[in-house]
């Protein structure tokens, strides 16, 4: 995301993409650690005739991938929505 304040500063542009890269990083990573948990408790609810009916792993692998979808599309995917929003607005020099 340029800025039109850091044009002249030459590290300026770098060190905003990092930051900006650094904390969209820890909120996701915050997000997927609340979504594992709240996964864990409901998971608890289940009786344990729910987990036999089903193969092994079948659960797991299900969550483990849809939640690791959720933090690359937090990660990469809200970072490029926001940028693009700020190119079309005219932020961009």
């Amino acid at each position: 995301m340029d800025l039109p304040a850091a044009a002249g500063h030459p590290h300026a542009d770098s060190l905003l993409t990092w930051l900006q890269s650094y904390v969209m990083a820890g909120a996701s990573q915050r997000t997927v650690r609340d979504i594992r948990n709240d996964l864990f408790a409901s998971s608890r609810r289940y009786r344990l005739r729910f987990f036999d009916q089903r193969a092994h792993g079948d659960l797991m692998s299900r969550l483990t991938n849809d939640v690791e979808n959720v933090n690359q599309v937090l990660a990469d995917g809200v970072v490029q929505v926001v940028s693009g929003v700020l190119s079309m607005i005219g932020v961009r020099r």
